[in-house]
């Protein structure tokens, strides 16, 4: 499967020297922690944050369709179609998605970690590494601080995997870049995701605790 390259990333030119080694860094739970629709969540005061508050807990329960909407066989259109979303009170035609897409767009990272991966970059390859949604992968080009702080990012949404399955999520990228699971490191908050990528011959940093991860992610790199 040839895995697209976002254009942000595309018309750079190449970093020299190639680092033989890359670190993979997972997104959410670990650089973000903002929900979907978060500018109508976090504000309290808002006048429709009750009924979205509903409409989000409806999509996120149901585990099967937030699986397959982050292997994009699903869009944010369907999402919103599916788990009703036009019933939120003052929510106009398109205001959802709109929304959605400004607010993803907006999605910050934690400085402190950036400022460790800017110090790596000079000496491997960082690559943001994203089980995530249409919605997201769409807003990349959009978020400056995203393209300034990675070589690439690979989205599930756009790889037609997920993390947990390491050689269809990460393997046509190693096997792009001539590098191997052996030349990487995966940062995720995910058990899971990291033991099958230790599994497929890489290894994997378990981000739990931000103070203690960037002082493992410091040694692992001799910073």
């Amino acid at each position: 499967m040839s895995l697209p390259v976002r254009a942000s990333f595309a018309a750079r030119p190449p970093r020299l020297p190639l680092w033989q080694r890359v670190l993979f860094v997972d997104f959410n739970g670990v650089l973000n922690h903002d929900p979907f629709w978060s500018s109508i969540l976090t504000a309290k005061a808002h006048e429709i944050r009750v009924p979205v508050q509903s409409f989000v807990r409806r999509v996120f329960s149901d585990e099967a369709f937030v699986r397959d909407w982050m292997r994009g066989v699903h869009s944010a259109e369907d999402a919103i179609r599916r788990f009703d979303a036009p019933t939120v009170p003052k929510a106009k035609d398109g205001f959802m998605l709109e929304r959605l897409t400004q607010d993803c767009a907006a999605m910050r990272l934690d400085g402190e970690i950036v400022q460790v991966l800017l110090k790596i970059r000079q000496h491997s390859l960082v690559v943001l590494a994203t089980d995530n949604m249409d919605c997201f992968a769409n807003a990349i080009d959009e978020n400056r601080e995203i393209r300034d702080s990675f070589d690439d990012v690979l989205c599930s949404c756009e790889v037609g995997a997920l993390k947990e399955e390491p050689k269809h999520f990460f393997g046509p990228w190693l096997k792009r870049h001539g590098l191997s699971f052996r030349d990487a490191v995966l940062v995720d908050d995910s058990a899971q995701n990291c033991r099958a990528f230790e599994e497929a011959g890489g290894s994997a940093l378990r981000f739990t605790q931000r103070d203690s991860a960037l002082v493992s992610l410091a040694r692992r790199f001799d910073l």
